[in-house]
């Protein structure tokens, strides 16, 4: 079990993710049912809610309506000691920032950005009260953007990179020859950059995040899932609750997964860890 306290983040880690979408309610049961999560929700200024999906009492995601402008989907917030701070080298750094910060009760404050790349990204202040699960089952794992563009292309890789490089001084590793960077901290891989035209791209920069279900060996009665992995029983889950599995589980650099999607279209990946990356890990 991995749970993260405000005193244990470093700047530009991935602390948080949370799913953006026009009815927040309606999904509660999809995830619920998927990863066990139970909800509160607390009101943010200028009216509305922000909800905290819990695994065993802890937060592990949020879950906000569609404002205007808002891209529908997932989106990871990266740690930052000062998210006003943040938001003025967003600005100077080419990036986007639409609104002001908002607080969330004893959690922290949240901001979300726009960078160079056109990509929804958002930075996470932690309240000192503030603790959440990660890298374990129902949680985050892994988060990479993807970019538009032709397979193969490197025009405007560069920029983003330096974009979040400055933003908190990663240190890039390339993986293959197919242009996959992993970008660290202090030596441990935190997050990773498709090349342009890869993945899951559809036209526009988006990050996808990565959550963990069980290791088959895990699991009380595997016999449950004799043949496959828990990727195809959570998969097949998926469907039953209304969702839809975008790309069939496969194997993966480091155990298996599959592209899912929640009945709102909102996509995400689930991976049964085999193959442990530190902290987080890396393609």
């Amino acid at each position: 079990m991995t749970v993260i306290a405000d005193n244990e983040v470093t700047a530009g880690q991935p602390v948080w993710i949370d799913v953006c979408t026009t009815d927040p309610a309606g999904l509660h049961e999809y995830y619920a049912g998927l990863f066990g999560w139970t909800f509160d929700s607390y009101p943010e200024p200028g009216g509305g809610q922000y909800t905290l999906a819990l695994s065993g009492g802890v937060p592990v995601a949020g879950v906000r309506a569609q404002a205007p402008g808002d891209r529908l989907g997932w989106t990871p917030y990266l740690a930052s000691h000062d998210v006003v701070d943040t938001a003025a080298d967003v600005r100077r750094l080419g990036g986007s920032v639409p609104g002001d910060p908002v607080a969330i009760p004893w959690c922290g404050r949240r901001l979300l950005a726009t960078d160079p790349a056109g990509a929804t990204v958002g930075f996470w202040q932690a309240g000192s009260q503030w603790q959440c699960r990660l890298y374990e089952p129902g949680a985050l794992w892994w988060a990479e953007l993807g970019l538009p563009g032709a397979a193969g292309e490197s025009a405007g890789t560069s920029g983003v990179d330096d974009f979040y490089t400055e933003l908190f001084g990663y240190q890039h590793k390339s993986f293959g020859d197919g242009g996959y960077q992993v970008w660290m901290l202090d030596g441990t891989p935190y997050l990773g950059r498709l090349p342009a035209g890869a993945g899951r791209a559809t036209g526009t920069a988006a990050w996808a995040v990565y959550l963990v279900v069980p290791d088959r060996s895990t699991v009380e009665g595997s016999s449950t899932v004799e043949g496959g992995s828990t990727v195809e029983a959570t998969a097949d889950r998926s469907v039953r609750l209304g969702g839809t599995v975008r790309v069939e589980p496969f194997d993966h650099s480091h155990g298996r997964a599959a592209v899912l999607a929640d009945p709102a279209g909102a996509e995400f990946t689930v991976l049964e860890v085999r193959k442990p990356a530190g902290s987080g890990g890396e393609r």
